[in-house]
């Protein structure tokens, strides 16, 4: 199997941040959405180019890892909890586009070991995106 395809197969399965708002104050509400606003944005270019084999679609997406880590970097949070789940965002945003270009040049430099390392390296990011997202669902919900 291809090993770009391979990768898009399973590696970029985002998390669309889903937050029940019910509970939370207006302030953590509209603190929330900034983060998940940032996040819908990944998760869209993610989904369109799940299947790509083209290295500039995927170079794209990594792009788009780049502007969203700056994006929640530049985000003004009065809630410490969440700040701290935006810098842990924008940390795994910066590590997913740096592995994601790794990958690509070393498949375009036919180094399989480095394939394996980049693709190791963004699985284990997408599990700590899924675990800050569990963990920013969960806060939201239970704020008061």
């Amino acid at each position: 199997m291809n090993p770009v395809l391979t990768l898009f197969s399973g590696l970029f399965k985002a998390t669309i941040l889903v937050v029940l708002f019910s509970s939370c104050s207006q302030g953590k509400i509209a603190q929330c959405q900034k983060i998940i606003s940032t996040t819908k944005k990944v998760e869209a270019i993610s989904q369109e180019n799940r299947q790509t084999q083209d290295l500039d679609d995927i170079l794209a997406v990594a792009d788009s890892f780049a502007d969203s880590a700056t994006s929640l970097e530049k985000m003004k949070l009065s809630d410490q909890r969440l700040s701290r789940f935006q810098l842990q965002l924008a940390q795994i945003y910066s590590g997913n586009a740096k592995s994601t270009r790794n990958f690509i040049s070393a498949f375009e430099a036919r180094d399989i070991p480095g394939v394996r390392l980049a693709k190791q390296e963004v699985q284990l990011l997408g599990k700590q995106e899924q675990q800050v997202v569990a963990e920013i669902n969960q806060y939201c919900q239970l704020a008061q």
